[in-house]
């Protein structure tokens, strides 16, 4: 669990991604929908949706030529509940 919540912590560092997560997580959005809203191409956009979909942060459907994304609120509420279990003192 150490790793996991490591790694979480690390792929969140980036900026990009952490603003991509917060957002979807209000909104289910298609990768060409992100690189407008964030400015970027959708090259990018796939490498930072590989990573988090890798690290099981957010999930995808495809409907047609689209890929939709969105949060992963289980497992980033699982997430939150161990690193809380590594962080702080018990209580």
């Amino acid at each position: 669990p150490e790793v996991e919540v490591f790694e979480a912590i690390r792929l969140l560092g980036d900026q990009t991604r952490f603003d991509i997560l917060c957002y979807l997580r209000d909104h289910d959005a298609y990768g060409q929908e992100l690189a407008a809203k964030f400015g970027l191409s959708r090259n990018t956009i796939h490498h930072h949706m590989t990573k988090l979909l890798s690290a099981h942060l957010v999930k995808c459907t495809v409907d047609g030529n689209r890929v939709y994304y969105r949060a992963d609120e289980d497992r980033i509420r699982r997430l939150i509940d161990r690193q809380r279990e590594l962080l702080l003192p018990k209580e």
